[in-house]
C-alpha cells in the first residue's frame, strides 16, 4: 500500500493549494521524524513558494586539493533527489531515440519540503537557476542531489548544464558517480553507495518504499501527455521521495561525521 498521504493545504504566502505528501526520515537513534512535502507542479517563469532563509540553513564544510591547491566546498543540510521519465520514438528500425516527458526533483528540510514537478527541460533550468540564486550556490556554497540512475540522466542534461571538469568523477565512460554543475548542484550517484536498485535502497534506508508496478514505457508520451495522479504521478513522486530520505541519512551516518562525500560502498 502505498506509504503517503495526501491533504489539501495552503501556504500563507502562497496563493495556490497544494497538495501534501508525507515525508519520514529515520533519526540516529531509529525513531522516525515525520513531516509533509508539498507538489508543486512547475512552469517556467512561476514564482517559487516559501524556502528558508539561507542564513537558517546548517552546512557542512567538505575540502578537497585540486592542482595543489585546497579548495573548500560548503554543502547545505537540503535534502534532494532528482529523476526523469522518459519515452521512446523509433523513427527507423536502426534509430532509437528517447525524449524526457516529465522530471521531478524533491527539495527538503528536517521539517518540510517540496517535490516539483515539471515537463520540459526550460521549466527544469529556470527552477534550478531560481533556487540556486535565492541560496548563493556556485563556487562555495552546494546543493547535494541524488540520483538512481545518474549515467542516464547525464546524458541528457550533459548538454544543457555547464559541468564543474575538476570535480567530474566517472568509474567507467557513460557512468558517472559525481557531475557537479558550476550552478552548485551536485549531482550524485546512490546506488553505487546502497548496492542494487532504488527499490533494495528504500527496503535498506528509507521509510518510504517504492510504489508496485511501474510505469508502461511502452506508451509513447510527450510533455503534453497527462499523468494519472493518483498512479503515474505519484509512482514519480515516490521515487525521489525516497531518495531525499536516503540524502537524510547519508549526511547524518556518513557526511557531517566524516566531511566527505561517499562515491561507493567503500568510500
Amino acid at each position: 500500500m502505498p506509504r503517503y498521504r495526501a491533504d489539501k493545504q495552503t501556504l500563507t504566502n502562497m496563493n495556490r493549494t497544494m497538495t501534501g505528501v508525507k515525508l519520514c526520515y529515520k533519526l540516529q537513534d531509529d525513531r522516525l521524524h515525520e513531516t509533509e512535502a508539498y507538489i508543486v507542479h512547475y512552469k517556467k517563469g512561476d514564482s517559487i513558494p516559501f524556502l528558508p532563509d539561507p542564513k537558517e540553513i546548517q552546512y557542512t564544510k567538505i575540502s578537497k586539493w585540486i592542482d595543489k591547491k585546497e579548495h573548500e566546498y560548503k554543502y547545505y543540510h537540503i535534502y534532494c533527489g532528482f529523476d526523469i521519465e522518459t519515452t521512446n520514438v523509433l523513427d527507423d528500425p536502426d534509430n532509437k531515440m528517447a525524449f524526457m516527458y516529465h522530471w521531478q526533483f524533491s527539495f527538503c528540510f528536517l521539517n518540510g519540503g517540496y517535490v516539483f514537478l515539471g515537463r520540459k527541460w526550460e521549466d527544469l533550468e529556470d527552477l534550478w537557476k531560481k533556487i540556486t540564486t535565492f541560496y548563493s550556490c556556485g563556487d562555495v556554497f552546494k546543493l547535494l542531489v541524488w540520483d538512481a540512475n545518474l549515467g542516464f540522466e547525464h546524458s541528457f542534461i550533459s548538454k544543457r548544464f555547464n559541468f564543474d571538469s575538476d570535480n567530474f568523477f566517472a568509474k567507467e565512460e557513460r557512468h558517472p558517480l559525481s557531475a557537479p554543475i558550476i550552478n552548485g548542484i551536485d549531482l550524485r550517484e546512490a546506488l553505487t553507495i546502497s548496492g542494487g536498485s532504488l527499490a533494495q535502497l528504500a527496503k535498506d534506508y528509507t521509510y518510504t518504499q517504492k510504489l508496485k508496478g511501474d510505469l508502461d514505457y511502452s506508451v509513447k508520451r510527450s510533455y503534453l501527455t497527462p499523468l494519472e495522479k493518483d498512479t503515474e504521478e505519484m509512482y514519480c513522486i515516490n521515487d525521489v521521495l525516497i531518495l531525499s530520505e536516503w540524502s537524510y541519512f547519508i549526511f547524518h551516518k556518513y557526511i557531517i561525521p566524516t566531511n566527505k562525500i561517499p562515491l561507493t560502498k567503500t568510500g
